[in-house]
């Protein structure tokens, strides 16, 4: 499972690789941000996954007073901007290749977010909705 997180003017994405998609994954990428950003007022759009209503969420949110979750709208994935990078991922890793193993995947995925990480230009131009 792939947590991931951008910010489209400034070009910098923020991933996280765990086994599941369970509240625990999704509050050590809110751990991870803060940690990346230990100052700074963060403010999180939220899609509708079902570990992003978690009460551990907002209890970690509430102690942190500078970190801000929102929801996106339902069914409005074009206000997703880590949806453009989802694509990115899949066209660039999974279309048309088949992995030997799981370890091989998330190999492929990593290095692909530290390509992304390392190009601020082409994540703005590929999430330039801003």
């Amino acid at each position: 499972m792939i947590t991931g997180g951008t910010n489209p003017v400034a070009g910098k994405t923020h991933f996280r690789l765990s086994d599941s998609a369970s509240q625990g994954a999704a509050l050590a990428f809110l751990k991870q941000i803060r940690q990346r950003y230990p100052d700074m007022e963060i403010v999180i759009l939220l899609d509708g996954g079902p570990s992003h209503g978690a009460n551990i969420l907002k209890e970690y949110v509430e102690q942190d007073k500078k970190m801000h979750l929102e929801p996106l709208p339902k069914y409005a994935p074009k206000l997703n901007i880590q949806e453009d990078i989802w694509k990115w991922l899949r066209k660039r890793i999974t279309h048309n290749f088949l992995f030997d193993c799981p370890k091989a995947l998330a190999d492929a995925i990593r290095n692909s977010y530290r390509h992304l990480q390392g190009n601020p230009e082409r994540v703005i131009s590929l999430t330039g909705k801003v």
